[in-house]
């Protein structure tokens, strides 16, 4: 939430349990609510942290928008629509709050507002996809424009402008597809630059790709021996943090006009063990595929033992602030000093 006193996770089942801070340096944390309205499991939460509503999405093909009232967290229903036959794969809020976007695993995108006339969310679809949605960005500087990555090797550039509320720039009609940029794989996730200058993306082939949509959409690709990253942050306009498939989280740094993988950010697990995290993940994976269980796997040199699903920058700026969340239970907060 907004004054980070607060945390709203998903222990990989249908429920989204909401966590309060029980001390100033946020290393115990007690349970308070736990919402349950969900079929299936959740996939996707995002806490606005302008009108302090938390947005759920899910395999049950639903959303919901969670607020706080009377001591407890009320779902309000959102009407996606029937064309939503598939899996609700991710969500977010806009910058302001008036809006969000889910991705679907039915090739649609929806854009949802509120309609005070009949009290609820209602959505309206973006197509032009091949195949499934895997992540959403909206510009942080206009609510009007959403980047959306898919399994079809693009990420695609939106006008969200609703006639029914935006005011100002408008990016064409709603639904225009304003840029396609093409990948060599899926594409895992996106972000924006705290400045909106750039966009960067991470695709299932270990690459990094900005574009920079003030120098005529500029391409840069880095690419790495490293295992697929699954997500990504932008604390600073000059710093990209990636979340890589063998635990450890990796910096790239902007030096002129070019980006190049700077360092993997340090850990304090202290594994005495010389055998590499990439090795150890792929030993992990082949005994879990042959023998159903990884018993003889040593633990991991990073802190992370099992998949980070999700970066967040939780404060901008020179002394950025990097949250971590990952398939072993654990989030971690990492600073400049760790690269």
């Amino acid at each position: 939430n907004a004054p980070t006193s607060h945390v709203a996770l998903v222990p990989n089942n249908k429920d989204i349990v909401v966590y309060e801070a029980a001390g100033d340096d946020c290393t115990q944390w007690k349970a308070l609510h736990t919402l349950s309205n969900h079929d299936q499991k959740v996939l996707g939460v995002h806490w606005d942290p302008n009108t302090n509503r938390i947005l759920s999405c899910s395999e049950d093909r639903t959303a919901y928008v969670w607020e706080f009232s009377n001591g407890k967290w009320d779902p309000k229903v959102v009407h996606l629509g029937s064309a939503i036959n598939r899996a609700v794969l991710c969500c977010s809020w806009s910058p302001d709050g008036t809006r969000f976007a889910v991705g679907t695993g039915a090739k649609l995108v929806c854009v949802c507002y509120f309609e005070e006339e009949h009290n609820w969310w209602v959505g309206k679809a973006i197509k032009h996809h091949q195949s499934s949605i895997t992540a959403l960005a909206w510009h942080p500087m206009h609510s009007g424009l959403l980047a959306t990555c898919s399994t079809d090797q693009h990420v695609r550039l939106f006008s969200a402008y609703l006639k029914e509320m935006d005011k100002g720039e408008n990016f064409g009609k709603f639904g225009t597809l304003l840029r396609e940029i093409p990948a060599k794989a899926w594409v895992r996730d996106c972000k924006w630059s705290p400045d909106g200058a750039v966009l960067a993306f991470v695709a299932h082939d270990a690459t990094l790709t900005t574009v920079d949509i003030t120098d005529d959409y500029r391409t840069e690709t880095v690419k790495t021996r490293l295992l697929p990253f699954n997500s990504i942050a932008f604390p600073t306009t000059t710093t990209i943090i990636a979340a890589c498939n063998d635990c450890f989280l990796y910096a790239f740094t902007k030096s002129g006009t070019s980006w190049t993988l700077s360092g993997k950010l340090r850990s304090d697990a202290g594994v005495e063990k010389k055998t590499s995290s990439v090795s150890l993940a792929r030993a992990k994976f082949q005994l879990e595929a042959n023998m159903g269980q990884a018993t003889a796997v040593d633990k991991l040199e990073s802190k992370h033992q099992n998949v980070i699903s999700e970066l967040q920058v939780k404060q901008a700026g020179d002394d950025w602030v990097v949250s971590s969340s990952g398939y072993d239970g654990q989030i971690y907060l990492w600073r400049p000093k760790d690269v």
